[in-house]
């Protein structure tokens, strides 16, 4: 779950650095990872 977070965190922070609105995309970006990370984890159970 935690890799699904960094990784989307971090498209986020990409994306927000090419937008010139970084901290609109990080909070994008980890809420989307924390969603994935979630539906990912229940799969595995």
């Amino acid at each position: 779950m935690g890799t699904a977070i960094g990784l989307c965190t971090a498209v986020g922070i990409v994306l927000g650095a090419l937008l010139q609105n970084v901290v609109l995309w990080l909070c994008i970006g980890a809420g989307v990872g924390v969603v994935l990370g979630a539906v990912s984890a229940n799969k595995k159970l």
